[in-house]
């Protein structure tokens, strides 16, 4: 597996050579993302937290919704396996490993790579450049 592409935003913003740039790259529809109604609790709570946070930036679009669904159900998750691993302790009585931290493990894992798509994690952002105009746009030739 090689290098994940680059937005053609961040290629013109590098200088890259015009050749190289994808002067039809689809650009996701904007607008007010609503939470699901099926959310409760940790999910919900976390789906406010992330659109309030992902929406000034720029990084949450229609087409991110059903990403950021998906990190708000595995965060719900993520929160019920540390409540039981809390209850139960990290070692059963038999002496077992509590399947919930194999569960929480499981989930904190899929959490960072979501983290990452969204560019939530300190990495990922500094990969991300948010152009204050549309440098698409720039790539058109004049006439």
């Amino acid at each position: 597996m090689g290098r994940k592409a680059k937005p053609t935003s961040v290629k013109i913003l590098d200088g890259s050579q015009n050749c190289r740039i994808n002067k039809r790259e689809p650009k996701p529809p904007t607008g007010e993302l609503t939470c699901p109604k099926d959310f409760k609790g940790a999910a919900k709570d976390k789906w406010h937290e992330l659109v309030s946070l992902l929406s000034p930036m720029g990084l949450a679009t229609r087409a991110d919704s059903d990403l950021i669904q998906l990190y708000c159900n595995t965060w719900a998750l993520h929160v019920e396996c540390e409540s039981q691993v809390r209850q139960q302790g990290v070692v059963l009585e038999d002496g077992r490993r509590s399947p919930w931290m194999h569960e929480w493990h499981r989930t904190a894992e899929f959490l960072r790579k979501l983290s990452s798509e969204l560019g939530l994690s300190a990495t990922s952002r500094a990969k991300i450049e948010v152009p204050a105009v549309d440098v698409l746009n720039l790539a058109r030739p004049r006439s």
